[in-house]
């Protein structure tokens, strides 16, 4: 299964899906970083 945030069917995992695939970037977004610290 690719990278991304997946939608996980606890009663049949095949049929799990990726909703949104993730991206691969060189750079770390520091933005989105900091954003999530502060929500979590």
């Amino acid at each position: 299964m690719e990278p991304g945030f997946i939608l996980f069917d606890n009663k049949t995992p095949v049929e799990s899906q990726v909703l949104i695939p993730a991206k691969e970037r060189i750079e770390i977004d520091w933005d989105n970083v900091n954003r999530l610290v502060e929500e979590n």
